[in-house]
């Protein structure tokens, strides 16, 4: 224990003693043969199986006591929300305003050839334009939208309302959810609709604040698909 203290070896002296107790007892009892005589294995195996589930429950604990402790004396680790979708995309051109999710839903059901409730990549693609494509020419079963799908070739009615961005009014940081609003005729989204903690976090006074902005899509672009100019 000294020497090991000199060199900051993490020791036990818990560990120490029940080892030096072990040890002696296989020495008296005369032999490896015989060591059942001198040390109660029983007993042993139960000392051992408690070092085990020691670390168990001190983990559980601790982090029982973190999540408690996070949430009374850290409140702004909750989710933060952006502004209403709808304002982002009023300010945006050439997006599908008129749409609603009662029109997704709509929409949803036309693409939906076999009635299984789910679009494939093959039913998402026979759109015109297509919506099986990500506006960064990624494929949209990469991407998760919303919650986790069962499967990633797949996509429910709730995942293509949180793709078109009409599953809910506000994103919020912490999920990192984001969608891709549908635009008009001929254009495409810039890009992917997300909410993030704003960068500048310094008050004109010198304070400190936090705060969220959506980031990502901006506005429809011009970008005819083939199929449109057949």
């Amino acid at each position: 224990m000294i020497i090991g203290t000199n060199l900051g070896i993490p020791l036990s002296t818990t560990h120490c003693k029940v080892g030096a107790t072990v040890a002696v007892g296989m020495c008296e009892s005369g032999g490896m043969k015989n060591t059942g005589k001198g040390v109660n294995w029983r007993l042993m195996a139960k000392v051992g199986s408690m070092w085990v589930l020691t670390l168990v429950f001190a983990s559980v604990i601790a982090s029982s006591m973190f999540a408690v402790l996070t949430a009374a004396f850290h409140p702004m680790t909750m989710p933060l929300n952006c502004g209403l979708i709808s304002n982002k995309l009023a300010a945006a051109h050439f997006t599908t305003l008129a749409n609603s999710a009662s029109d997704m839903e709509d929409l949803f059901a036309e693409l939906d050839s076999n009635s299984d409730d789910l679009l494939t990549t093959e039913e998402l693609a026979a759109r015109c334009p297509p919506l099986d494509m990500l506006s960064n020419g990624e494929d949209l079963t990469v991407e998760v939208y919303g919650r986790r799908r069962r499967a990633a070739e797949d996509m429910d009615l709730d995942d293509f309302l949180a793709y078109t961005c009409m599953s809910s009014d506000k994103l919020d940081h912490m999920e990192n959810k984001k969608c891709e609003p549908l635009c008009q005729t001929g254009y495409a989204p810039d890009g992917a609709l997300k909410c993030k903690l704003d960068s500048e976090n310094e008050a004109n006074d010198g304070g400190f604040v936090l705060r969220t902005q959506y980031e990502g899509f901006t506005t429809c672009v011009q970008r005819a698909h083939a199929c449109e100019t057949r």
